[in-house]
């Protein structure tokens, strides 16, 4: 379940580039590959092109944005400390 849930928000991050200044899902991905040990880049990437997909398609990139905005700073502690990000993002309908 654990797993799941990282490879989830993993795959947040992995969906290409965000608009304006904002880290690339890319970039945290690579961040989070170089930082912590249970990430793959193209796991991350792979999921998170998916992710960001399907929040586009259902109108969240609001709450996508902000989850990777989260995902960015927190790294390796991104599952906890993001969590209520990724419940807004739930809540607008994306399915992890």
């Amino acid at each position: 379940m654990i797993r799941a849930a990282r490879l989830t928000i993993l795959a947040a991050f992995a969906a290409g580039l965000l608009a304006g200044c904002r880290p690339s899902v890319e970039d945290v991905c690579e961040d989070l590959s170089d930082q912590c040990s249970e990430t793959t880049f193209s796991e991350c990437l792979f999921e998170g092109e998916s992710l960001e997909q399907q929040a586009h398609s259902i109108g969240c990139d609001e709450q996508f944005d902000a989850y990777i905005d989260c995902a960015s700073d927190a790294v390796c502690a991104w599952e906890p400390l993001c969590e209520t990000q990724r419940i807004d993002l739930l809540e607008c309908g994306a399915v992890f």
